[in-house]
């Protein structure tokens, strides 16, 4: 006999009970969206982690280097750096930055404002793109979407105050720069906050002298490979430990949602369970012959191992080739978004490896097996 035949048939074959085909669909389709749903939020939890620290990493340089007890760095602690780690041909920059505030008009708007040289912005920000108006030296370049907040027009002329000066010594001290630019990222928190400029007029507002800087920045290289026996008074802040709460943040996020999805399979897993009973029970009297034939309890063990295999696979494939649809969908169409000012990004991609998926597969398959066999030896431990 053919016991994978036989399990069919008894899936299949009319019941003795409508309530038990009304289960087995359920179940059916309750497991599959339950695969479903947890394969794609593992997709997106793993995409969106990965895409914020990619989006991150493209406007943070990779190290930034302080003074550990003053404000400024002066370009000798600067040259004495670079000559002690040899970052001669490694992407490196002297920068100013400091929160201001600017105007145009009656509108007027809190920024962070980076002081820094032309070349040296395109090395270290990789941001989608900078499109200039002009190649003044003293440029301006704000993002798109400050452009379009506060109305400004091309090669415009814009002032810059210095908020400190203005809070502390009561001064009011600015700068009149021309728009000379505009650039995007995809944060839009970044664009909503910071400006570039020259590093000349960022001195000249903040009048700093010539050879102070806020600090320098580094790409291609972290905290690891420095020396600081060698470098003592300085501080070293990779772009990771910068935006450590909003990575930990990330995780703690993640993980709430995750014991969610662990009680939603869990729940899938035991009517899934109750369902292969309710088999077992409407087919009773089928079983109970097979025992008084002479049917061997490890071909009965059999028979009840393809029903449970069967209903589980079905739901697993369909469930993972579902997730696997709605992910390449999401990924091209973008059907669905978010608030980028809450959640940093407002796409939403999933990446859904092949290891998720057997993972899963295997992890409900173990457990569905162990409860069937627990069953079914209960059912028929006095026959």
């Amino acid at each position: 006999m053919n016991s994978i035949l036989i399990s069919l048939r008894l899936i299949f074959s009319k019941k003795r009970f409508s309530y038990t085909n009304i289960s087995i669909f359920l179940s059916l389709f309750s497991f599959m969206m339950a695969i479903a749903i947890s394969l794609l939020v593992i997709g997106i939890s793993r995409s969106y982690k990965n895409n914020i620290e990619l989006e991150i990493s493209n406007i943070e340089a990779d190290l930034n280097v302080y003074h550990s007890s003053n404000n400024y760095l002066s370009s000798k602690d600067i040259e004495q750096f670079i000559n002690n780690i040899s970052i001669d041909s490694i992407s490196h920059a002297k920068y100013i930055s400091y929160p201001a505030m600017l105007k145009r008009k009656n509108s007027s708007k809190g920024i962070y404002l980076y002081g820094i040289d032309r070349p040296d912005l395109h090395e270290i920000f990789n941001l989608n793109y900078i499109d200039e108006y002009n190649k003044n030296d003293d440029f301006l370049y704000l993002s798109k979407t400050l452009y379009e907040d506060l109305n400004i027009a091309v090669n415009e002329e814009i002032y810059i105050f210095n908020i400190d000066k203005m809070i502390k010594d009561k001064i009011i001290n600015g700068i009149k720069v021309q728009a000379s630019g505009v650039y995007d990222s995809n944060i839009k928190t970044f664009d909503e906050k910071v400006v570039f400029t020259s590093i000349d007029k960022a001195r000249e507002l903040m009048a700093l002298e010539d050879t102070l800087y806020t600090g320098l920045m580094i790409e291609g290289i972290n905290s690891k490979y420095i020396d600081k026996n060698n470098n003592t008074g300085l501080i070293y802040e990779t772009w990771k430990e910068k935006h450590s709460n909003l990575l930990n943040w990330l995780m703690i996020f993640s993980n709430p949602i995750k014991l969610i999805l662990l009680f939603i399979l869990i729940l899938a897993i035991i009517y899934k369970v109750f369902t292969f009973w309710l088999i077992l029970y409407d087919r009773s009297l089928t079983l109970d012959y097979f025992k008084v034939l002479g049917i061997s309890n490890r071909f009965i063990n059999k028979i009840s191992f393809n029903i449970i295999i069967i209903l589980s696979l079905f739901s697993m494939i369909s469930g993972s080739l579902l997730a696997l649809f709605i992910s390449y969908i999401q990924n091209k169409y973008q059907l669905v978004t978010v608030d980028s000012s809450i959640y940093i990004l407002s796409k939403i991609n999933s990446t859904i490896f092949i290891t998720d998926i057997l993972y899963l597969l295997l992890g409900s398959l173990f457990v569905l097996i162990l409860f069937s066999r627990v069953t079914t030896y209960f059912r028929f431990r006095k026959l």
